[in-house]
């Protein structure tokens, strides 16, 4: 069965920026088809809405239109693949289940800290005939035992997850530097999976506060360089014509060395 993985909006920083020129005049966007996007001077809100989703059953098998099914399926069965039409990612961490969950980039004030707010709404418990596949290389599948992390699948927990697998629906990520700005990434996990139990708690909508400690946000939103952000990446570093500096080598072009100290640029450019 094939896949689906979407990559959610890589361009998301930009659209953002495009969507709040003039902030102040106009506060709430419709980011995606699951999100809305509220600004204000202190705090962002996010409105989420899970889309309509469906449970499939995979029977392990690789289907080929010219030769048919695979005579050789994969050694751990069938598993449930939960499916919607929609942009999202799927969590792969090795050996625990591939859930959907939808990541939204936010620009955030420098240094300033924050405090995050979930409000849940809607709920619903769904129960599986079968595991949801986990996040495994198909080439280290030796047989069922390592076709998924044996203590979490069998537990619902386990010493790297002690509370679950994504039970709180969202998870935050540390600051980052996106060009002369700091930036989160807020994802919303919509489905809290309890393999043990063969139950999944969907979270239909929910909204979060993410409050700052100043009230510059729209300005930190309306100034970002977004032009910049989007520049190529070559234009960042030096380039060093390769056939100047050893012409006796075939040029096959420059080479990216990261170097501790600046002073160490004219020694290896020799090199690239």
């Amino acid at each position: 069965m094939e896949k689906k993985k979407n990559i959610y909006l890589p361009l998301f920083f930009a659209c953002i920026i495009c969507s709040f020129i003039n902030a102040k005049a106009q506060q709430v966007q419709q980011i995606t088809p699951e999100v809305i996007l509220e600004v204000e001077d202190n705090r962002y809100i996010v409105h989420f809405a899970l889309p309509a989703y469906s449970i499939i059953n995979d029977d392990g098998y690789d289907y080929d239109v010219e030769y048919g099914y695979d005579s050789n399926p994969s050694p751990c069965g069938e598993f449930s693949v939960i499916d919607m039409d929609a942009d999202y990612d799927k969590t792969d961490i090795s050996g625990y289940p591939e859930l959907p969950f939808f990541p939204i980039n936010l620009i955030v004030p420098n240094s300033t800290e924050y405090e995050i707010t979930f409000v849940p709404g809607q709920t619903e418990d769904i129960y599986l005939d079968h595991y949801i596949e986990a996040a495994i290389d198909d080439s280290v599948i030796v047989d069922d035992s390592s076709c998924y992390n044996t203590e979490y699948y069998d537990n619902g927990v386990d010493e790297e997850y002690p509370y679950g697998f994504y039970r709180n629906f969202y998870e935050i990520s540390d600051r980052y530097n996106i060009s002369d700005a700091e930036g989160i990434t807020l994802s919303i996990h919509p489905f809290a999976y309890y393999p043990h139990q063969d139950h999944i708690e969907v979270l239909l909508n929910g909204t979060f506060y993410i409050e700052f400690e100043t009230d510059d946000l729209i300005d930190v939103i309306n100034d970002f360089n977004y032009e910049t952000y989007n520049l190529p990446i070559w234009l960042y570093f030096d380039n060093y014509n390769n056939e100047t500096n050893l012409p006796d080598f075939i040029d096959r072009g420059n080479y990216l060395i990261i170097a501790s100290h600046s002073n160490m640029r004219q020694s290896l450019s020799n090199y690239v």
